[in-house]
Order: structure tokens, then sequence, then C-alpha cells
């Protein structure tokens, strides 16, 4: 390895706590019912007690389907936080994603005929982007080249450079384990930050 490639691969193993996305911006554009959280979480239960299912299989049945762009499994969901944004529309903040996933971040929010809907986060949320899929769906060398990349901490490196380092961090299971397991951080506060600037109140 050249001493460029030993800075970079010694820069990502020494950077406990690496963030995707952080430059990514959202324009205004979805519409949300204002509401309290109280009346939205009634709400929330109602709807997928009228489809006959609970919270947990709610999930399967292809309601958010055309909001779901980034493809992960719900096997497991688990709500996170909940609230309001400053315009007043409610939100749930939940992950999901299968066993062998990692997951992936997403409101839920009443959109403005109240019917729930669920906006996916990019900024400070963990998945590959441009491959609109949750990492443990594809192969390492993919998942480590996105993570150096979409950080930040390959800026001002080659290509050779890169892909010498994304290498060896895969040719190590230690490493590719730290980097996936470990590493790897989600930043809520970021993503609520997206999803404020992205709803527009009605």
């Amino acid at each position: 390895m050249t001493e460029r490639e030993i800075e970079l691969l010694e820069k990502v193993k020494n950077t406990t706590s690496i963030y995707l996305y952080q430059d990514f911006k959202v324009n205004p554009g979805r519409k949300g019912k204002i509401m309290n959280i109280n009346d939205f979480t009634s709400l929330w239960e109602e709807f997928y007690e009228k489809q006959d299912c609970n919270i947990y299989n709610i999930w399967y049945e292809d309601y958010f389907r055309y909001d779901q762009k980034i493809r992960f499994e719900f096997e497991n969901v688990e709500e996170i936080d909940n609230g309001e944004l400053s315009c007043g529309v409610p939100w749930i903040l939940y992950m999901a994603g299968g066993d062998w996933e990692l997951p992936v971040y997403f409101f839920l929010y009443p959109d403005e005929n109240e019917k729930p809907r669920i906006y996916i986060p990019t900024k400070g949320n963990v998945f590959h982007k441009s491959l609109k899929i949750a990492y443990g769906n594809i192969e390492n060398y993919v998942t480590i080249e996105n993570i150096v990349k979409d950080s930040g901490l390959a800026k001002g490196y080659n290509k050779k450079e890169i892909d010498t380092v994304v290498k060896e961090i895969c040719d190590s299971s230690d490493l590719y384990e730290e980097l996936t397991q470990s590493s790897v951080k989600y930043n809520i506060d970021w993503m609520k930050e997206e999803f404020e600037n992205r709803i527009i109140a009605v």
C-alpha cells in the first residue's frame, strides 16, 4: 500500500462515528396535516385495525409501497420517538430491518387527507442511496465503498487509492464488522431536520 492508501485506511479505522449523507438537502413538497400527536396515534391505531392488521404486520400489506423508496424488510420494527414538527404536523419515528440488514429509519405522519404516510430521510440514515437498498443485501465491497465515499472520508483520494483501501477492509472480517456494526452511526437530529424541511403543513 502507498502512504496515501495507508493514510486513508487509518482515517477510516480511527473514525469511530461515521455519518452518511451529511450534505444531503431537500426541498419542501410533501403535505402534512396539522394535529396533535395523541390524535395522530389514535388515527394510526384506527387505520391498521380497519385493515384487520396489528402494528407488526401492517407494514407487509403494501399500503406504503409508494413511499418506500428504499428496499428493506419489516421483520423487526421498533418505535424510536414521536412528536410534532414546528409547523404542527405530528410524526412517529420507526426503525426497521431484517435480521441480516442494517436498519433503516423512517417517519410516519398524516398527509393532507389524514392518511398515514411514511417518509424515509436520507441525511443521517444508513442505506445505499444510489442502489436504494438497505445494507446487508449487497456485496461487502459495494457496502464499504459506499460508506467510505458517502461519509466524506475519501474526499481528495483517487479511485485506485479508494479501491485498495476498500479491498483491504473487505479482506478483514474484523475490520468489516467494526465498520458496519460499530463505526457507522445514525443521526436522528439530522433526520428530523430533513423531515422538518420536507413537510408543508395544511
